[in-house]
């Protein structure tokens, strides 16, 4: 095959960024490589298809009988690659396979087909709504796989003459920077691409290759690695990966704990072919060997088998036998998994969506279940070694975090959730039990007019553009010039269904494992006495046991009474919200000319109250309280207001016009959050107003607490950097 080598020059991308594109280290090759490749298989189904067939396979080959067909390196890859090299492939069928123009030069209105867009475009996004994948820089992940060497090989129905036709190119990308490079030559890029000369930039002088198109020489080449041409009424798309390393790759998926050897390595992380399964697994249950997938949102189901061996539903790991169960099951017709009942329930919002027939219209079902030991099959004779193990986690050393799988319509998991802002509030389960959830978004439900753009009409279009290149998050976006905040109502309903199904019991739980820290009074937070005031207008609020105020009569759960002070103080100024295990304060914060204050969390006990840095040296467990972030609502300088534009906000939430999580400047107010020494989070925050009269801040303080009696303290610094008096 004839080499085309990408020269460097301006505004042209080279191997080095391009490896980087993917944005994500943390996540180990195998895993970015599963939910790629077989979500680009899915998004190139046929639409006659009830079924897209993946198979992955290993192998090796020689170095010597594959290097003839590569111009330029041959000589490079018998030196860096001698002897006997393993290969890894994908090959997918129930698929169009890579169609559209074989040159750019025949490509219009950007409309560059699956050929140009998987092989020769960077970074081109795929258009079809519902699409997983993107076609774009997730792609890359192709490249990380062995030294950067990729074949694409595909069968497919010519629109044109409607025969079949077969077509083969190969890519490389290396980074330029490195050494022992294949393209050695300083004015080129780090990316080549290998096929037949393209005649069409030949008659305008101009260099580029197109792929080999019912050649001899591509039975050729698929012969070097033992591989079969497709056949018959077969199409598809086979991607070839040479120069693996199986070893590096399966380093990738050890927890720190394994590496450590204070865990034990779990028997599919020894062998590429059983940790091809298990990632398999991991990603696609809900799709895989699943029927009811199909008839739920009308796609192909998906098989897939690792060296021919397929990978079925009665063979997974019980807990993605477990969130299928849960992908299924409806509130109408709830179903169980090994006597365990499951849970499931739509999840509606307020000012998100338009109703139909007046009928709110449903984020999605969540679905949870409390399981056992026993029913996930990890004690004798099966010793499985147990949820966290399957996903990659270290198992908590305390009480059992739960585990919060969320997908959408393509039915790829998107994230395994157990110790981030999804769960953090989630009640925890007893050694022994485990809270499962999994969280399935409509696909049909529309967003409200007013979020509507040329490309997001749905829920599903809106969760899809929010999804980063690696597809492992949803973050929320704003829709003309509008904060939408879907992401964060979905999080904030389903931390609320699960304690509401599960704290009761954890509670108790918790309870007998903390008696030792001194008196147990509930979940409350309290404003240090002398910091803060109780505006009764509304009455108090209802927390874990608590009934709630009526009014003026009431008597409150935030108590404390504050002397009129210029300029700096603290008023607690409406009811206290809870939301699981968070406590959501509303604060009036007011501060003189360039004041600076501290606003603290810290654990009240019959002994007087502990700070975070008294617990790290005198308790030594993890500290119990923490600000999570602060909401900011409004805030107000002399008469000047930054007033909230929002629509009208939904009853029992906060709508904010900025979420504060992190040490930031907003609206010239310096926000930094410190960690002290004894916990997961940050235990104070540090503000700074610029050099102007009575700033007034209306916020809402987030505070995660378990079931401690804890205080909120405003300090004002009188001497930044050297003293501070508590005001």
């Amino acid at each position: 095959m004839e080499i085309k080598y990408q020269e460097k020059g301006y505004s042209v991308m080279s191997g080095a960024p391009l490896l980087r594109q993917i944005q994500n280290e943390h996540t180990p090759t195998i895993d970015l490589l599963i939910r790629e490749s077989v979500q680009n298989s899915l998004d190139a189904a046929r639409k006659s298809s009830k079924t897209v067939y993946v198979n992955f396979m290993t192998g090796s080959f020689q170095t010597t009988e594959l290097s003839p067909f590569l111009k330029g390196i041959s000589s490079l890859l018998n030196q860096y690659y001698p002897g006997e090299q393993e290969f890894l492939a994908i090959k997918d069928t129930g698929t169009v396979g890579l169609t559209g123009p074989v040159s750019i030069t025949q490509t219009r209105n950007e409309r560059f087909g699956n050929l140009q867009s998987l092989v020769y475009q960077i970074a081109k996004a795929q258009q079809s709504k519902g699409a997983g994948g993107s076609w774009g820089i997730g792609k890359t992940v192709y490249f990380r796989v062995g030294n950067g060497l990729v074949f694409y090989y595909s069968r497919i129905i010519n629109n044109e003459t409607r025969l079949y036709e077969e077509r083969l190119a190969a890519t490389l990308v290396e980074d330029e920077n490195k050494p022992k490079l294949l393209v050695d030559n300083p004015n080129r890029s780090g990316i080549a691409w290998w096929g037949e000369p393209d005649p069409e930039l030949e008659k305008e002088g101009k260099e580029g290759t197109i792929p080999l198109i019912d050649s001899p020489e591509i039975h050729e080449i698929l012969k070097v690695f033992g591989l079969q041409p497709m056949r018959d009424d077969e199409t598809g798309t086979m991607i070839i990966i040479p120069f693996v390393d199986p070893g590096a790759l399966l380093s990738q998926t050890l927890t720190e704990a394994e590496q450590l050897g204070e865990a034990a390595i779990p028997y599919w992380k020894g062998n590429l072919s059983s940790c091809l399964k298990i990632c398999l697994q991991k990603w696609y249950c809900p799709r895989l060997d699943n029927p009811e997938y199909s008839r739920i949102t009308g796609n192909p189901v998906l098989q897939a088998s690792v060296n021919g061996d397929a990978v079925r539903e009665k063979t997974f790991l019980p807990l993605f036998q477990l969130i299928q169960r849960m992908y299924n099951s409806t509130p109408d017709h709830p179903l169980t998994f090994r006597g365990a009942r499951i849970n499931s329930e739509d999840i509606l919002l307020r000012n998100a969506f338009e109703s139909t027939g007046g009928k709110k219209r449903s984020a999605g079902i969540l679905s949870s279940v409390k399981v056992t030991e026993q029913e996930l099959d990890m004690l004798p004779p099966e010793n499985l070694p147990g949820p966290y193990a399957d996903i990659d986690r270290d198992s908590p050393s305390e009480l059992n975090e739960p585990i919060l799988a969320y997908m959408r319509r393509p039915g790829m998991v998107i994230s395994y959730e157990t110790d981030s802002t999804w769960t953090h509030s989630m009640p925890k389960a007893p050694h022994g039990e485990f809270i499962i959830a999994a969280f399935r978004s409509s696909q049909d439900t529309v967003l409200k007019k007013e979020f509507h753009t040329d490309e997001i009409t749905t829920l599903e279009d809106y969760l899809r553009k929010t999804e980063n290149a690696d597809h492992m998050s949803w973050n929320d976006l704003d829709l003309n010039r509008r904060k939408t905040g879907i992401v964060k109502k979905i999080r904030t309903n389903l931390i609320n269904k699960i304690s509401s199904h599960y704290k009761e019991a954890v509670q108790a739980t918790d309870r007998r494992q903390n008696l030792s820290l001194g008196k147990i009074i509930g979940s409350k937070i309290l404003p240090a006495e002398g910091s803060g005031y109780w505006d009764d207008r509304g009455g108090g609020s209802s927390g874990p046991g608590g009934t709630g105020g009526d009014g003026d009569t009431s008597t409150p759960d935030i108590q404390g009474t504050m002397g009129t002070v210029t300029g700096f103080k603290m008023s607690v100024c409406d009811a206290v919200e809870y939301r699981g295990s968070q406590v959501c304060i509303p604060v009036q914060l007011s501060f003189g000319k360039r004041d600076q204050g501290i606003l603290s969390v810290a654990v009240q006990t019959e002994a007087g109250r502990r700070t975070a840095d008294y617990w790290a040296k005198n308790v030594g467990t993890l500290y119990p309280v923490w600000i999570d972030a602060l909401e900011i609502n409004r805030i107000e300088k002399g008469r000047k207001k930054f007033r909230n534009t929002h629509a009208e906000p939904e009853a029992g939430s906060v709508e904010s016009m900025a979420e504060i999580h992190n040490s930031t400047v907003f609206q010239n107010i310096e926000f930094e959050f410190e960690k002290g020494n004894g916990g997961p989070g940050c235990h104070s925050v540090r503000i700074q107003v610029p050099e102007a009269d009575h700033y007034r801040l209306f916020c809402a303080v987030v505070v995660s607490v378990s079931d401690l009696e804890a205080v909120l303290d405003f300090k004002k610094v009188t001497d930044p950097g050297k003293k501070e008096a508590e005001k």
